[in-house]
């Protein structure tokens, strides 16, 4: 099976990163999901299971941001043993970075080379003004563009004063309601996955991340419930590309972290500009 690798993300800037690379036993490749250090990929020969190089190791080893996340763009080197390896992270184009927990809070990347960062929440849940404020920065700081999407709007007995408060809450975002039961605003979340956008979706455990991921992809992919989300990368129906992740307990950015897989370009695009 083979991929075209525009459908993942790629263009002409990833495919000048590569260029210094190139040769015939490395090949592009965009991280899927990461498992203790190995990690699933999906190049333009399929997908593959590489584990992490020796070099990003020892570099990782001083700087877990040098670590392959969901979403980046890597260079794989295929082995005669037949064993592939991650050599080199391309410059991510944004990146969400976040303090891990510990006295020590280095830096994680949860996710890389995303467009969009659907905040999900849901009536009740993730709605304190200030936990929503540090989502906000999180995604500005990542350089991506923020959209607040509520939830399980069915469930919510004051729908338009919700939304009011959610808007209130992060000016400047704009605010949809989506209920993965009744298909309410469904279409207006797809409409801003176009083919090879990739949104990453941030929100507390339970708010129905998963499920509207699968929504978008027409078919059930992940499991849904409390506490079954994973930082994987997935195809959605028309096109676009959505990472899921856990639920976050700490959405506290990294402030002036140097990441040392630098951006390429201006970033925080409006949605209306075609391409990304």
């Amino acid at each position: 099976m083979t991929f075209d690798l525009s459908s993942l993300g790629w263009d002409e800037q990833f495919g000048s990163a590569y260029a210094r690379f190139d040769r015939p036993d490395h090949r592009p490749a965009r991280v899927t999901r990461v498992d203790r250090g190995v990690c699933s990929v999906l190049g333009g020969d399929g997908a593959h299971r590489a584990s992490v190089g020796g070099g990003l190791l020892a570099a990782a080893a001083h700087d877990p941001v040098r670590l392959p996340c969901a979403g980046d763009w890597v260079v794989v080197r295929a082995w005669p043993d037949d064993r592939s390896t991650i050599e080199a992270i391309l410059p991510r184009r944004t990146a969400i970075i976040r303090a891990a927990a510990g006295a020590e809070a280095l830096a994680q990347v949860l996710a890389a080379n995303v467009d969009l960062v659907l905040l999900v929440v849901a009536a009740g849940r993730d709605g304190h003004p200030h936990r929503l404020e540090r989502l906000r920065t999180l995604a500005w700081e990542s350089g991506a563009w923020p959209v607040v999407v509520l939830g399980k709007a069915d469930r919510c007995a004051d729908l338009d004063a919700e939304l009011q408060r959610l808007a209130e809450a992060t000016p400047g975002v704009e605010v949809h309601a989506v209920s993965c039961f009744t298909g309410e605003g469904l279409a207006a979340v797809a409409a801003m996955l176009r083919p090879g956008r990739t949104a990453v979706l941030l929100g507390s455990s339970g708010v129905g991340k998963s499920t509207l991921v699968n929504r978008l992809a027409g078919r059930d992919l992940l499991a849904t419930g409390e506490g079954t989300g994973s930082y994987r990368l997935v195809a959605l129906a028309g096109g676009g590309l959505a990472i899921d992740t856990p639920g976050l307990r700490e959405p506290g950015p990294v402030g002036g972290h140097p990441d040392p897989v630098p951006a390429t370009q201006p970033r925080r695009l409006p949605l209306q500009v075609p391409g990304r």
